[in-house]
């Protein structure tokens, strides 16, 4: 059992935990147990922009140069593909052999999404021969 808590770090340095209340009675309930702290920034969720350049041009890219490969993907399928290829989460399996499965993008913020669609763009690259344009770059023909 876990506990999600916000807070915030002040200019001193101490960090201050919004909901105080909520960790004391998490705490009562768990007297005597083994716990370990994961503390992250919270980071922005990806934004609509990124998203529509993602489907728009990214996995729309991706899907064209699949399908002169002699690949017919649908848009979900390619989207499939990239989140296994370059999204994946291993699981670890009883016998210590894992598998890895594609992980949602809807939970990437900002930061690792646009490092996600730089795995992809690189993919790209060397392996089909294309260059995807970075968000707001103009390529002239």
């Amino acid at each position: 059992m876990s506990i999600t808590l916000g807070g915030s770090i002040d200019n001193d340095g101490k960090m201050l935990l919004f909901d105080r209340d909520s960790l004391a009675k998490w705490v009562l309930k768990h007297p005597n147990e083994i716990i370990t702290f994961t503390i992250k920034l919270k980071m922005k969720k990806r934004t609509c922009k990124q998203n529509s350049y993602y489907w728009g041009v990214v996995v729309d890219m991706i899907m064209h140069a699949l399908y002169h490969t002699g690949n017919f993907l649908t848009e979900q399928e390619t989207h499939e593909f990239l989140k296994s290829k370059f999204n994946g989460v291993k699981v670890t399996l009883l016998n210590g052999n894992y598998v890895e499965l594609p992980a949602s993008t809807n939970e990437l913020d900002t930061k690792e999404f646009q490092e996600y669609i730089g795995r992809i763009q690189q993919f790209a690259a060397e392996a089909l021969g294309i260059y995807i344009p970075d968000p707001n770059e103009q390529i002239f023909i």
